[in-house]
């Protein structure tokens, strides 16, 4: 039976079981990984205390610009005394005046304080004591901050900034903004959502298999490239299409890898693996057998005819594999009886085994003999 035949038996499409198996944090529009995850994010900053995660030279990208500009001393000695804290997670400060809660605004004030010490000429702040406001005042919304609230959303005055240069997103979707604030990040925001499904489900196969590292500056070019495309689906186009189409900045190894493992993922959950589903197919691919080797490694029976004699060979490898014979010599068998088919006379159009007399064998072996050397 074809892989093409295969493909179209009915049975759960390809979107239903992404959505079964994608996991919730690999369907985020925005996935930021964390500081140090061993497969899609990087070392953390080599400054102690230092929440962010390195980009360059083992600092983050503040730590790197203070180092610059400190002269580029000893990279090591100068982050064991470099100050941890970065922009975005530095407190903010409250306004001077006493038990004053809110935000700074500007004369290192809230903006109600500094428009009233404008009002009463500015006079020396240590000597200003103006009203409070006597009703209780609720905390910033934002986790780890300790203004006080004002305007609307819920935020202080520097984070309600923050918020609506952001486009006023949902509470939850800014606090995981801040939170991450100045890391690397898979940004899927600009591809359809079946497309952003499956690069999701290609990262969580990655995570999974724990062998090859794939971080957003990897394969941000080929984000960006699909995005461009106009694509709903990685399996819309063959895989040689979408490589030779690549730009250059996504056409280095790393982008190209991810996206013919991602392809290959996508493959192997629509069509099935194991046993069940691969043994139907003229072509084995052995990583969905569970068969140790490069991820393209194959068994084509294509070449050998006819088609019983080709059940035959399939079920014969099975059986081989079950035993524990190894990929190489698996090779071998199968190219043994490819020439079999070959060089038989009449084999390749017979209806069944009864074809295979001793004339048959002895012109098989004759044949062999003249088209295989055997040097001694």
């Amino acid at each position: 039976m074809s892989v093409e035949a295969l493909a179209g038996a009915p049975g759960p499409t390809l979107a239903e079981r992404l959505n079964t198996v994608v996991r919730p944090e690999f369907r985020a529009a925005v996935l930021v990984p964390a500081v140090g995850d061993p497969i899609l994010g990087s070392p953390a900053c080599a400054v102690p205390r230092c929440v962010h995660s390195s980009r360059y030279g083992g600092l983050c990208l503040a730590h790197l610009a203070r180092w610059k500009q400190a002269g580029r001393p000893d990279r090591r000695e100068w982050a064991q005394t470099a100050d941890p804290a970065v922009m975005g997670h530095r407190p903010l400060q409250p306004c001077l005046v006493a038990e004053c809660g809110f935000g700074q605004h500007r004369y290192q004030l809230c903006y109600k304080h500094s428009q009233l010490w404008d009002k009463r000429g500015r006079p020396p702040l240590d000597q200003w004591r103006p009203v409070l406001a006597e009703a209780p005042t609720p905390v910033c919304a934002l986790p780890g901050c300790v203004l006080w609230a004002e305007l609307d959303g819920g935020w202080c005055r520097s984070h309600h900034v923050r918020w609506r240069l952001r486009g006023r997103p949902p509470t939850a979707e800014f606090i995981a903004y801040c939170a991450s604030y100045g890391e690397d990040r898979f940004d899927l925001r600009a591809l359809p959502p079946a497309l952003r499904l499956e690069i999701g489900y290609g990262l969580q196969c990655r995570v999974d298999a724990k062998r090859t590292r794939t971080t957003p500056r990897s394969i941000k070019p080929l984000l960006d490239h699909l995005a461009a495309s106009g694509a709903e689906s990685l399996l819309e186009r063959p895989l040689t299409e979408w490589l030779a189409g690549l730009p250059a900045g996504a056409a280095l190894h790393s982008p190209r890898a991810f996206l013919s493992y991602a392809i290959d993922c996508l493959l192997d959950l629509r069509d099935g693996t194991g046993w069940d589903s691969e043994y139907q197919r003229d072509v084995w691919l052995l990583r969905r057998l569970g068969i140790a080797g490069h991820g393209g490694a194959r068994l084509d029976f294509t070449a050998v005819q006819p088609v019983w004699l080709r059940d035959l060979a399939k079920r014969w490898c099975r059986w081989r594999m079950s035993c524990g014979i190894g990929l190489g010599q698996l090779r071998k068998d199968r190219i043994a009886i490819v020439r079999f088919s070959r060089f038989t006379p009449g084999l390749a159009n017979s209806a069944g085994p009864g074809t295979l007399d001793r004339a048959a064998l002895e012109a098989y072996l004759a044949r062999l003999a003249v088209e295989i050397a055997h040097p001694k």
